[in-house]
C-alpha cells in the first residue's frame, strides 16, 4: 500500500521499469558541470537519468548507463562528494600564492600570458575571499587544461563504445556568479571546440547551460560575495554576448594551453548558448 502511494502514477516519485523511457538510440551524450553549480546539476541530472531512463542491461543488478557519461570540474573538495569519484576532475591548487609571487616561473609558461600578476597581486588583501573571484578560477582551470582535455576524451571514447557512426553530443553547464564555472567556461568550451579535428572524436554538437548569478543571489549571502558573484557574472556575460556573435564583431584571437596546445577563438564557443534564471 505504502509502495503504491509513491508511485510515479499516484504523484509520489518512484518510477516502476515499466514507466522508464528507452535511451535514444545509437547517440551518447557527455555532460561537464564547471564549478559548485554544474556540479550539483550534474548530481541530479544523473539522478533524474537513473530513474528515467532504461538503463543498458535492464536484468543487471546495477543499472549501467556507458553512452551517457558525466565530469565534473571544480577545486571545491566538498565537489567531490556529491558525485562519482570517477565523474570528477580536481583544479585544486595549493601554491596558488607562488604563481603571483615567482614572475619568472609564470613567464616560463605561455598559458598563463594573459594573467598579470603584478596587477592581481593585491587581490590576496581582500582575504580567504580571493579564491571567489574568476581570475582564480581562470588559473586554476588553465594550469591542468591539458589532463582535463585527455579525461574528457576518455569519457568521450567510453561513451561511444559499441555504437556505430553515433550522434555525440556534448553538454556544458555552469553557474557564473563563482570563480571556477566564470572563469573556465569558454576555455573549456573552446577545448571542447577543439576536438572536432580529432579523427577518433568525429562530428558532435555541442549545448551550454549558463545558470545566471541570480541563482548564487537567490541565497543569504554577506555583502562582500553578492558583490563579486554581480562581478563575476557580469564580466562573463559580457564575454559570452562577444564569443556568440564572433561572426559579426570579426574578432578571433588564440590562446594557449598546458602542454602547447593552441586553439583559436574564431567561432562561436557552441552551437547553443541556453541562460537558465532562478526567476523564470
Amino acid at each position: 500500500m505504502v509502495y503504491n502511494t509513491l508511485l510515479l502514477s499516484a504523484g509520489g516519485g518512484i518510477f516502476s521499469p515499466s514507466q522508464q523511457s528507452n535511451q535514444v538510440q545509437n547517440t551518447a551524450n557527455v555532460f561537464i558541470g564547471l564549478g559548485g553549480t554544474g556540479v550539483d546539476c550534474l548530481a541530479k541530472l544523473k539522478k533524474e537519468i537513473h530513474k528515467r531512463l532504461k538503463p543498458d542491461d535492464p536484468t543487471a543488478p546495477i543499472p549501467d548507463y556507458r553512452h551517457i557519461q558525466f565530469l565534473g570540474v571544480d577545486s571545491d573538495i566538498y565537489s567531490e562528494r556529491k558525485i562519482d569519484p570517477t565523474d570528477f576532475f580536481n583544479i585544486s591548487m595549493n601554491d596558488i600564492k607562488l604563481i603571483f609571487t615567482d614572475k619568472q616561473a609564470t613567464d616560463k609558461k605561455p598559458h598563463l600570458n594573459w594573467l598579470r600578476t603584478s596587477e592581481l597581486s593585491s587581490l590576496f588583501d581582500l582575504g580567504p575571499i580571493y579564491v571567489c573571484l574568476r581570475h582564480i578560477g581562470r588559473l586554476k582551470f588553465m594550469n591542468k587544461s591539458a589532463e582535463f582535455l585527455e579525461i574528457l576524451k576518455s569519457k568521450i571514447q567510453t561513451a561511444k563504445e559499441g555504437l556505430t557512426s553515433a550522434q555525440l553530443n556534448i553538454h556544458i553547464i555552469t553557474g557564473i556568479g563563482g570563480a571556477t564555472g566564470s572563469g573556465s567556461f569558454l576555455d573549456v568550451c573552446y577545448l571542447v571546440r577543439s576536438l572536432e579535428n580529432e579523427p577518433d572524436i568525429g562530428n558532435f554538437t555541442s549545448f551550454a547551460y549558463v545558470f545566471m548569478p541570480d541563482v548564487n543571489l537567490s541565497r543569504q549571502l554577506d555583502n562582500s560575495t553578492i558583490n563579486l558573484i554581480k562581478r563575476n557574472g557580469y564580466a562573463t556575460l559580457q564575454e559570452i554576448d562577444y564569443c556568440m556573435n564572433l561572426e559579426r564583431n570579426k574578432g578571433a584571437f588564440y590562446q594557449e594551453y598546458a602542454g602547447g596546445k593552441q586553439v583559436a577563438w574564431n567561432q562561436d564557443p557552441v552551437e547553443m548558448c541556453h541562460l537558465i534564471s532562478a526567476t523564470n
